[in-house]
């Protein structure tokens, strides 16, 4: 990638992220989770895999906990077409 063809990204980048900013803004969305917020949850999972409970499981028992705890926000197959389109 050329080093013009890396600046026109990046600024696409910052401006898509000013777009949902600002629209997350609009529709009331994006604040900062409360410790109460958070304590509902049950748990954090980060990206690294920090927050994950002990243990082992399959993708099938996975499925199981995703359609628990998570498909409620994130949509059913993860599509997020359910509550998180709202």
């Amino acid at each position: 990638m050329s080093r013009r063809s890396g600046l026109v990204a990046a600024a696409l980048i910052v401006a898509a992220g000013a777009a949902i900013a600002a629209e997350s803004e609009r529709a009331g969305l994006g604040h900062e989770a409360t410790a109460e917020e958070l304590s509902a949850a049950g748990y954090t999972v980060f990206p690294d895999g920090r927050g994950l409970p002990q243990g082992r499981g399959t993708a099938r028992e996975g499925k199981a906990v995703y359609q628990q705890f998570c498909a409620a926000c994130h949509g059913r197959n993860a599509e997020g077409d359910e509550a998180a389109a709202a």
